[in-house]
């Protein structure tokens, strides 16, 4: 397969209609080429450094063709391009899925025809899939998994997020799983440090995240039951779950869009401080909700905020 001297090349790609981003593959180029042989025999590997010049707001889409131009391998491609880091130079939670080739409706506008705005709405439209889980539970046989799409969030503390599970109605029994470091904390495609899996095996579980915000002094922690997220008083609802759709449309049994939000009111809200996919669950059965105290700093007004 030759690689150099015409072996790649990038094009835009005319199937490319679940994107709906712009075609520019110039915006796209092989770091490593100038290290990389002239063709690969059978069994051989190598790795294709690509690099995306991100000189313009907005979604953009290529396709590279490896090889021989009568039967080329394909690599579809797509990129983000942001005004800036933090605030409202983030990508919205639509535009990140759909750079993603993910479908799914999270409700910013009609059918996410807001999709440049990326403040999420406080009350998203009718056409949202949102799918209410406060709770959940293991679907199947082996573990629950987590694949970590984006983090866009406060990258003021080392660690810049943490991320791990609770026993339902007692926030205080907490496994983290997780943590992303700063220098991900305004990414895509991001690299988890710690475990991204874990069997709960029956019982039933609840999600939460650890903020580098902090209220009195410890850092912000939210919930996927609302109860707790006591230092937001006009919205506690900071998960949201939709369902993972193929590029195609068709649903993924068992897999779900899991986004966060750290932020609380009149601030606004965001749902892409995490943006994973998390695999093997389904909605709990009926749990009652006996809320017990959360620790006092949830309790408390925020002192320090962005």
């Amino acid at each position: 397969m030759p690689l150099r001297n015409g072996g790649l090349s990038f094009v835009s790609d005319p199937s490319d209609t679940k994107f709906g981003g712009t075609e520019e593959p110039s915006r796209y180029a092989i770091v490593n080429y100038a290290s990389l042989p002239a063709s690969l025999g059978k069994g051989q590997k190598v790795g294709i450094e690509i690099g995306f010049t991100a000189n313009a707001v907005g979604r953009f889409g290529a396709e590279l063709l490896i090889g021989n131009s009568a039967s080329p391998s394909q690599v579809i491609l797509h990129g983000i391009g942001t005004a800036g880091l933090g605030g409202s130079n983030e990508p919205s939670l639509a535009r990140i899925l759909r750079a993603y080739d993910i479908p799914t409706i999270v409700g910013e506008g009609h059918d996410d025809d807001n999709e440049a705005d990326s403040v999420y709405p406080q009350f998203p439209d009718p056409s949202s899939q949102e799918v209410p889980m406060q709770v959940l539970q293991k679907a199947g046989a082996g573990p629950v998994t987590i694949t970590d799409l984006a983090d866009f969030t406060d990258a003021a503390l080392q660690p810049a997020y943490g991320f791990g599970y609770y026993t339902p109605n007692q926030p205080a029994d907490r496994t983290q799983l997780f943590v992303i470091n700063d220098s991900d904390a305004q990414s895509v495609d991001p690299h988890p440090v710690g475990s991204t899996s874990f069997d709960p095996g029956s019982s039933h579980f609840g999600l939460y995240f650890e903020s580098s915000i902090k209220d009195k002094g410890q850092r912000r922690l939210g919930y996927s039951q609302d109860v707790y997220n006591t230092w937001d008083t006009t919205q506690q609802h900071k998960f949201r779950f939709f369902p993972l759709e193929n590029p195609n449309g068709s649903v993924v049994a068992n897999a779900y869009i899991v986004t966060t939000t750290e932020f609380n009111a009149p601030i606004g809200y965001n749902f892409h401080n995490i943006v994973a996919i998390i695999r093997n669950v389904k909605p709990a059965a009926t749990l009652t909700i006996t809320p017990t105290p959360a620790p006092k700093a949830f309790h408390e007004t925020a002192d320090a905020q962005i």
